[in-house]
């Protein structure tokens, strides 16, 4: 009996460590650089041609991650690069959805507010921002699909 027992005991002892010691947190499941092309429009109209364009996304802690933005457009409809700090992750099957409201930060003295959303599947990264830069009557839509 002893020796059922001390069986069932280092059992469940080594099913607990494979499922808590090698856990990743869902956030690092994400981070990374990921390359692809940029579209931006302004009230449903594209503006300029895509562009390539990179997006860095850095584990915060196991729920959340900060993504780096690219640098987008030029003149007065110029957004530069900044960090979004705060995205939460979450993990749905082998997706993981990537969420943040009420962005709002200063970058170079503009003010900048939006929203952000989207996914990464298999690798791919997909998100859609909306972004109100300084006192522009409108948002600035983009999407982002890249590796």
């Amino acid at each position: 009996m002893k020796i059922s027992k001390n069986v069932f005991v280092a059992a469940v002892a080594a099913f607990v460590m494979s499922t808590v010691g090698c856990t990743k947190d869902v956030a690092e499941n994400i981070a990374g650089t990921y390359d692809g092309i940029v579209t931006m429009s302004v009230r449903c109209e594209t503006q300029g041609d895509p562009t390539e364009a990179k997006v860095i996304i850095a584990s915060e802690s196991e729920n959340t991650v900060s993504i780096t933005l690219p640098q987008m457009g030029e003149g007065r409809v110029s957004i530069p690069s900044f960090t979004v700090t705060g995205v939460a992750v979450a993990e749905n099957g082998k997706v993981y959805n990537i969420e943040k409201e009420n962005i709002s930060v200063t970058v170079e003295s503009l003010q900048i507010t939006g929203s952000l959303t989207g996914n990464v599947k298999n690798g791919k990264l997909n998100m859609s921002y909306s972004l109100k830069p300084g006192a522009m009557p409108m948002n600035i839509d983009f999407t982002f699909a890249g590796k």
